[in-house]
C-alpha cells in the first residue's frame, strides 16, 4: 500500500489518516492487503494473457522444485514473439506456480493441460517445449514432451541448455576426480581454476563450477585428449585396438539376428508371453481400448493413399 501511495494521492491521504489514527476503519489488515495483492496479480496476468493470445503461437517452459513447505511446485513460463510496430522480439512471461501431487510424466502433463485450459490457451498453438533432462520431462515414451507431442505434433521439444551444461560439468568432475592419474593430468594442464562439483542446493555457487570451463575449456580438452591417448595408465579410457575382420563378423551376426527377429521374433515373444500369462491365470489376449481416438495422417496431396486402420489389437502391438 505504501508503494501504491507513491503514485496515487487518494491512497497517500488514506495512509496518512490511518497513521495518525484520524480514521478508525482503515482497511489495511493482512486480509485486505492479500486481496489487493491478488487483484494486482490477476490484472498483470490478464494483461500477459492478452499479449499471448494476440501472438497466438507460444512455447512453454516448465520446471519443478519443492518450496519451504515441502510442496512440489511447477513453474509455468510462456514465451512468445511480440510484434510492436513491425518489430518482432521474443518475450518471456512467468505465469504461475502450480502445486503438483505426482511428479510423473502423466501427473505433470495433467496439471499443465488443466492450467492451459483454465487460462484459455489452446494446446494446438504450442510450438515449443523446454524442460530439464529428467526422465519425467524429456522421456521419449511417457515424458511430458512426448505426451504434449501426442496432443500437438508441432510442439517441438528442446532440452534446457543450462541444465545440459550443468550435467556436462558434473560428468567432467566425476570423470577426473574418479582417478588420481586423471586428476594429475588435469592439474598439469589447467593454470588456476580447478573443476568443481555442481551444488545441489546453492544455486548461486554453480557459477564457480562453470568458470573453469568458461576460461579453461581448451586446457580441459587437452587433458581429455592426453588421457584418451594414454596406453598405460588408464585402462578404462585408453583407445583400444580393433580387429577389422572380427568387427565385420560381429556386424553380420547382428544383421542376421535383427532380420530373423523381424520375421519370427514377435511370434516367439507372443508364445512365451502366453505361457507366462496362463501360468499366472491371466487371459492371454490384448485388450481393445475403445477410448483412444485413431489419429490419421493429414494428406498433403491427392495422390496419397488413406491410412489403413488396424483393428486387430495384436497387430497394433506388433507394429
Amino acid at each position: 500500500m505504501e508503494l501504491l501511495a507513491k503514485f496515487d494521492s487518494v491512497t497517500r491521504d488514506h495512509l496518512r489518516r490511518a497513521s495518525n489514527h484520524s480514521r478508525g476503519t482503515h482497511y489495511l489488515g493482512k486480509t485486505v492487503q492479500n486481496e489487493v495483492i491478488s487483484l494486482l496479480g490477476k490484472k498483470v496476468r490478464d494483461t500477459i494473457l492478452e499479449k499471448i493470445k494476440l501472438a497466438k503461437y507460444y512455447s512453454i517452459i516448465l520446471d519443478c522444485t519443492p518450496d519451504v513447505s515441502k510442496t512440489e511446485q511447477m513453474s509455468l513460463v510462456i514465451r512468445i514473439v511480440s510484434n510492436k510496430n513491425g518489430e518482432y522480439k521474443p518475450k518471456e512471461y512467468f505465469i504461475n506456480f502450480l502445486p503438483v501431487e505426482s511428479t510423473s510424466g502423466a501427473g505433470l502433463t495433467e496439471v499443465l493441460l488443466n492450467e492451459l485450459n483454465r487460462l484459455g490457451l489452446a494446446v494446438g498453438n504450442i510450438r515449443g517445449q523446454g524442460y530439464d533432462n529428467g526422465a519425467n520431462m524429456k522421456g521419449v515414451h511417457s515424458g511430458v514432451q512426448r505426451r504434449i507431442l501426442n496432443e500437438n505434433p508441432k510442439a517441438f521439444f528442446v532440452p534446457c541448455s543450462c541444465h545440459s551444461l550443468n550435467l556436462v560439468v558434473q560428468e567432467l568432475f566425476v570423470f577426473f576426480s574418479g582417478s588420481t592419474q586423471r586428476w594429475s593430468v588435469l592439474q598439469n594442464h589447467i593454470s588456476s581454476l580447478t573443476i568443481k562439483s555442481v551444488s545441489d542446493t546453492r544455486w548461486e555457487s554453480r557459477i564457480n563450477a562453470i568458470k573453469p570451463l568458461r576460461y579453461q575449456l581448451g586446457e580441459i580438452y587437452d587433458a581429455l585428449v592426453e588421457i584418451s591417448l594414454d596406453e598405460q595408465k588408464d585402462a578404462d579410457t585408453r583407445n583400444r585396438n580393433m580387429v577389422l575382420n572380427e568387427t565385420i563378423n560381429i556386424m553380420k551376426n547382428i544383421t542376421l539376428f535383427l532380420k530373423d527377429y523381424r520375421l519370427n521374433g514377435f511370434n516367439k515373444m507372443l508364445c512365451s508371453a502366453t505361457e507366462i500369462a496362463e501360468d499366472m491365470e491371466v487371459s492371454p489376449a490384448f485388450v481393445v481400448d475403445r477410448s483412444l481416438r485413431i489419429r490419421r495422417k493429414t494428406r498433403l496431396f491427392d495422390y496419397e493413399g488413406r491410412d489403413c486402420v488396424i483393428e486387430d489389437p495384436t497387430k497394433q502391438f506388433e507394429d
